[in-house]
């Protein structure tokens, strides 16, 4: 890249955590959402680095086997994966198309038994996460990689504003309901979230001033309503200094980003707006089309760069290059 990107500036990937855990419980928390608790010595320490949205990469068991890929941290601190025999992994990378690898967001860590909550949505589609998640057991085994992101790379909590508003689906409740938990007494804050009915909503829990809206979408698809950008178009827009953060489908997330960059006239640094997910495309699918662009684009300007990645639902001046989608 001639000219590199602000989000990549002194960017170095550091690894907190690399191992195989295993599933101690799994218990479903709405109809359509279950939660996977894993459990692992390989997660000591994970504490220290804890924060909202947090990150983690799981690493599938391939077909046939019962066996996760197994990563660990080598004694230059550099990550390497063992592999059941005849099974390939790609090497680590922010833009992983591997087949067996996806990145979720830690829902809720407790140190003293070494217990991680990852929540999963359950997909109709077919998918490597969903599929296994639907019958995961006490005993099933998941390799697990927690690494830092580009400082820029912050959480909604992290950021200074006087009203926070937020869109999410249930593709990004998670990350949300971090965030909520981590706010300080009185934040003000706008919650904005789409389910398919009362049945997929969920106790939330915050020291904040939240006003949760749950938006129903019924029977038509996730992804196809618009009910997120009415939000947006429709909300009073709070006085003072206003931070948006929407994490959603691509197609709600750029309409989003259009509305509060074009209409609101809202600067970087001001919003945090990433699509977790792609209507009729695969996970691979998708993170495949993201290394490309990024390809694409290694030898133009940043604003180029800029533009080619919001071109599919991501900025790296929000920066958020390095986050990977749920499910």
């Amino acid at each position: 890249m001639s000219e590199k990107s602000p989000a990549f500036e002194g960017y170095e990937a550091h690894y907190h955590v690399a191992g195989v855990c295993q599933v101690v419980r799994a218990e479903l928390l709405t109809p359509r959402m279950r939660r996977i608790t894993l459990h692992g010595q390989a997660l000591a320490g994970l504490e220290r680095h804890w924060r909202p949205e947090m990150l983690v990469r799981l690493y599938f068991p391939p077909q046939g086997h019962d066996d996760p890929p197994e990563p660990f941290i080598n004694d230059d601190h550099v990550l390497e994966i063992r592999t059941p025999p005849g099974v390939e992994v790609s090497p680590f990378s922010a833009f992983s198309e591997d087949p067996l690898v996806r990145a979720f967001t830690g829902r809720r860590y407790r140190a003293e038994s070494l217990e991680l909550d990852v929540d999963f949505v359950l997909h109709e589609a077919p998918g490597l996460a969903s599929d296994w998640v639907r019958t995961a057991k006490p005993g099933d085994r998941l390799g697990v990689v927690e690494f830092n992101l580009p400082p820029g790379h912050r959480p909604a909590a992290a950021r200074g504003a006087d009203t926070y508003v937020l869109f999410a689906d249930e593709a990004a409740l998670p990350a949300l309901q971090t965030n909520l938990e981590a706010f300080a007494p009185e934040t003000n804050v706008r919650a904005f979230v789409e389910v398919t009915d009362e049945s997929e909503q969920q106790s939330i829990e915050s020291p904040a001033n939240v006003e949760v809206t749950w938006l129903h979408r019924g029977d038509a698809q996730p992804g196809t309503t618009g009910l997120l950008v009415s939000a947006a178009r429709d909300l009073e827009w709070p006085q003072g200094n206003v931070f948006v953060w929407a994490c959603c489908d691509i197609k709600a997330a750029t309409q989003i980003r259009q509305f509060i960059t074009k209409e609101r006239g809202m600067q970087k640094g001001t919003f945090k707006v990433q699509a977790y997910w792609r209507r009729g495309k695969t996970e691979v699918e998708r993170m495949a089309r993201m290394t490309e662009v990024a390809l694409a684009s290694a030898e133009n300007s940043p604003v180029a760069f800029q533009e080619s990645f919001e071109s599919i639902g991501m900025s790296d001046f929000d920066p958020t290059v390095f986050e990977d989608a749920t499910g």
